[in-house]
This record gives structure tokens, sequence and C-alpha cells, in this order.
């Protein structure tokens, strides 16, 4: 937990610093409000609420050594419900609520709508483990940032794996088109393998909640050559 109150100190610090160099700011109350955007239901649930209960650790844990600037820290989270109109409009609550700086959803389709509105504000925001390359500056502004290594890397090691480790040197490719993460992920894993001398057989696709993989399978039983292995990105 050092290292989350680190970070969340850092994150505050940085916000207040920043907002200290723009126009003369009203006093503001006594304790530090962070805001949180993270999704306690729906399909982004599972990887938010780790983060929820990670960031509640280090905010007491800061607490509990004076604070920041010897000033308490709050922690308020409001559910984004796994939906990025939600996650946009909680943050934007938040923020009128005083919030120095925004933790967002742990995905670039669900968390980006939060930082966007942060960056709005010349506020901090940061993502608990987004790994689109897409959550970075560029896309969401030079005050917006991700606590997780991005897809570039875990695409690479997955093929270092597979070709290096295990010796497979054909795949089978299937990827869930239903947000960045998961196509991003297949992007970079099927240039890493090409890039060691692995051979993609075939890619395909499916799409979040279908329940029918016929047609993907047929397709597998089709093939001339087998892979060694398949790559299923969701």
């Amino acid at each position: 937990m050092r290292k989350n109150a680190l970070i969340l100190s850092v994150l505050v610090i940085l916000s207040m610093l920043m907002t200290a160099c723009g126009a003369a700011q009203p006093e503001v109350e006594k304790s530090i409000l962070i805001g949180g955007a993270l999704s306690l239901t729906g399909i982004q649930a599972p990887l938010d609420e780790p983060g929820l209960r990670g960031a509640e650790l280090a905010i007491e844990e800061l607490n509990n050594t004076g604070g920041i600037l010897g000033r308490p820290v709050k922690f308020i989270n409001l559910d984004g419900k796994s939906d990025p109109v939600t996650v946009g409009n909680v943050a934007v609550q938040l923020i009128e609520q005083g919030a120095v700086a925004i933790v967002a959803p742990c995905d670039f389709d669900f968390g980006g709508p939060a930082s966007r509105e942060a960056q709005a504000k010349e506020l901090v925001g940061i993502s608990t483990c987004a790994s689109s390359p897409l959550y970075g500056s560029e896309a969401l502004g030079d005050k917006q940032f991700t606590l997780s290594m991005w897809n570039t890397t875990m695409g690479a090691a997955a093929a270092e794996y597979a070709y290096k480790e295990k010796g497979w040197r054909s795949v089978y490719v299937v990827t869930d088109s239903f947000i960045d993460y998961t196509t991003s992920l297949s992007e970079y894993f099927i240039v890493s393998f090409k890039d060691l001398g692995g051979e993609v057989i075939f890619e395909d696709t499916y799409t979040q909640g279908d329940q029918d993989f016929s047609a993907q399978l047929a397709r597998i039983q089709a093939l001339e050559k087998m892979p060694d292995f398949l790559y299923i990105s969701s």
C-alpha cells in the first residue's frame, strides 16, 4: 500500500500545483477531496473494484501518517456503472464537489470520459490499469495518466513467451472487437509475433456477449494447416 499511497500523494500535489499556477482559487476546505468514477456494477466492475479497494486502503494509510501537506484526504467514488456517459457525468459531479484529482476506470473506453472531464478543468486524472496506448497525453491531455503498462508491452510479452518459451511458430488469433483494449492487444501481439518469425494463420473476431461461436470453430476446422495455438484477446 505504500506505493499506492505515494502515487496518490504525487497525483494530488501535482494537481494542486497545476491549479495554483492558474488564476487565484477561493479558499478550500481543510480536507483534500479525490474523486473516483470507478464502476462497481456492470461488465467493468471486476476490473475497477480492486483498484477502488486499493485506493481506499492507500487513503487510510495516508491519513494515518498525517495526510498530504498536513491535510486529511477524503476519497469519494461514484459508480460509473460501466457506462462511458455515466462515467463522464459522475466525474463532472465530483469536480463540482471540489475534487482536486480524478481516479478513472481501468480501461480507455470506460475511463477516457472521466479523464477528459479532468483535463478540461486542468486537473490530474489517473486510471487504475488502462493499458491501451491511447491512454496518454496525445489522446487525453498532458495531465492524464495510467498506472498500467501499455498493450505494446503486454502483446510483445505474450508473443515472446509463445515463440521463445513454448516454441510455437503458428497462431490463430481471435479478437473481441468490443473495446480498444482487446483490439489493440491483438494488434501488438500480432506485430511482435511476426517480427519474431511466427506465422499468423488467420485473424478472426467476435463481439462481446456473443453466445454462438460455431462460425469461428468452423473456420478453424476447415484450415489446411492447424495452428500451434490459439491467441484469444478478450
